[in-house]
């Protein structure tokens, strides 16, 4: 990265003039008057060693190649050189050197038996974004879907399906039908406790391999993974690991006997938990009856990521609900000593909530859950609206706009942000939308198809503040992916504001009917370059671009 490159050139002429070794902190400031990028290491070191900021201005000035630096108080704002701005748009884009660290991103992962919510949307979209960006960044990434496929629930749903379900019915739709059953389940739960015994007695059965129980849950996890699968292709989604809880359940005992051994864990009335805050509700990691938990697996996760896949990066993005959750069970990682934290470090992606118009959030237990399909039917029957009314047929298109408008709406926002419901504002094709920058994509396609016998040889002449302002902020896409890593609407940011810079130049001045030939090519020029950063942009945050529109 630019800024990468830049701190380490500051860091080494600092070293050598004066003997000292300090991080260098690169930003990129909001205003375009203020540079390219800029640093505080002025006042850092005149605060911290008390060296001249005039002295050490000078010295960056004379010594800092291939940038125009300028000081403000202790600051320094600093200009990418005309030059390489030139290279850049001709296409001699700087080489993304590989990374080292093994990058683990686990995202989706829905329960078993559920349907494919907008709340499972949320976490399949924000981490398939992360993924993208890790790889575009030349980390060594996978990812992995850790499905929920084991627990006291699989007791409920046996229950149900022995006792009120019919699997001729059940085979033709098989997901409702179960959604059916789980909740029906619930609310005769309510009125008898003993189904609850009976539900965890089915579970223990399935942890001890009984044929029967195994059976049945085989054919719950194919019927729901041929409908996730049925998502993913519709979201273009593949995972390259799909290892859920059921993975780890045998893990999960030795888990269980060292916690003890190591009296990190504690037996309470017959549970055996860790206490990892004293503030906090101890975690569970196995019930009275002997059963693990999802806590316990995930334990036996960590421990298999890091010590057998020897992963660095570890990230889980999931939703805010189970935020304290996961924080204990890192914590209690960390007391097991189940990764080194000096070699693998844990990051939390906590997205917000999925609620609906009225604030309440979604659960398939009280039946009030929307599924993603519905909204995706929405958002087709949106997207060929707005075609038709082009005069555009095209089923392609159609798809590409509908799922990006869904995409986008998430990733539009930072991750944390609760999301309402609302289905004007999840499809609302005006404003900042995945179909404004489509949109200008096309535009910039249809230029680049008309330019014609284009010289090369031409020279590039940026001839206003708004082509150079554009031009710059081009120049540094790999800065801006490179803070997106785990905040994709970083990246969301950038392509709308060079839409709007690119839409202002063509709604302003002559692109293909330029009378000076060079401002002319250095238009189409800059019009290629924002049609390559629309593109890998977007596929950045899993959209495709349309061709016509």
């Amino acid at each position: 990265m630019e800024k990468d490159l830049l701190s380490k050139k500051i860091q080494n002429l600092i070293y050598k003039k004066y003997k000292i070794l300090e991080t260098v902190e690169i930003s990129i400031p909001k205003e375009d008057s203020f540079g390219d990028y800029s640093s505080n290491i002025i006042l850092k070191l005149n605060s911290k060693y008390d060296i001249d900021k005039n002295e050490l201005f000078e010295y960056l000035s004379k010594n800092l190649e291939h940038y125009k630096i300028e000081a403000v108080n202790f600051f320094l704002n600093i200009f990418i050189n005309d030059n390489s701005i030139i290279d850049y748009l001709r296409g001699n884009k700087p080489e993304i050197k590989k990374r080292s660290e093994k990058v683990l991103v686990e995202y989706s992962s829905p329960n078993i038996a559920k349907p494919f919510s907008v709340s499972h949307a949320t976490t399949t979209i924000i981490g398939d974004s992360i993924y993208r960006i890790y790889k575009y960044l030349k980390y060594e990434v996978t990812n992995d879907n850790h499905i929920g496929d084991w627990g006291v629930q699989f007791g409920k749903l046996i229950y149900a399906i022995n006792n009120w379900g019919d699997y001729s019915i059940i085979e033709k739709d098989p997901i409702n039908e179960l959604n059916k059953l789980y909740i029906k389940f619930h609310k005769e739960e309510e009125k008898n406790p003993e189904l609850t015994i009976k539900a965890k007695e089915l579970y223990k059965k399935l942890s001890e391999n009984d044929k029967a129980i195994i059976s049945q849950w085989e054919k719950i996890i194919k019927w729901s993974m041929d409908n996730f699968n049925n998502v993913y292709d519709l979201l273009e989604i593949k995972f390259e690991n799909t290892l859920g809880e059921s993975f780890y359940a045998n893990m999960a005992k030795q888990i269980i006997n060292n916690a003890l051994e190591k009296k990190i864990a504690t037996k309470e009335n017959g549970a055996v938990v860790i206490y990892t805050d004293p503030n906090k509700k101890p975690l569970i990691i196995e019930k009275s009856d002997g059963t693990t938990l999802y806590s316990t697996h995930d334990l036996a996760t960590i421990e298999y990521r890091a010590q057998k896949l020897k992963e660095n990066i570890i990230i889980y993005e999931i939703g805010s609900d189970q935020k304290n959750i996961i924080e204990q069970m890192f914590k209690a990682a960390e007391l097991l000593n189940l990764y080194d934290k000096n070699k693998t470090q844990l990051i939390l992606i906590s997205h917000g909530i999925i609620k609906l118009s009225g604030g309440e959030k979604f659960s398939t237990r009280k039946g009030n859950i929307i599924k993603l399909e519905e909204i995706i039917d929405e958002s087709f029957k949106r997207a060929k609206g707005l075609l038709e009314e082009r005069g555009i047929d095209n089923e392609d298109s159609v798809k590409k706009i509908a799922i990006g408008a869904i995409k986008f709406n998430i990733l539009k926002r930072h991750y944390s942000s609760d999301i309402i419901f609302e289905w004007n504002k999840l499809l609302d094709f005006n404003g900042d939308t995945s179909v404004y920058i489509q949109y200008t994509y096309v535009r910039c396609n249809s230029i680049i198809q008309k330019s014609t016998n284009l010289d090369s040889q031409k020279d590039i002449s940026i001839s206003n503040e708004q082509e150079q302002n554009l031009a710059r902020l081009l120049y540094k896409f790999n800065d801006y992916v490179d803070s997106a890593k785990l905040s994709p609407n970083i990246l969301v940011d950038y392509l709308l504001t060079v839409c709007k810079r690119y839409n202002f130049i063509y709604s302003k001045y002559p692109i293909l009917k330029e009378k000076d030939q060079n401002i002319k090519y250095t238009r189409i020029l800059l019009t290629k370059n924002v049609q390559e950063t629309i593109k890998t942009g977007l596929n950045l945050l899993g959209i495709n671009v349309v061709k016509k529109m």
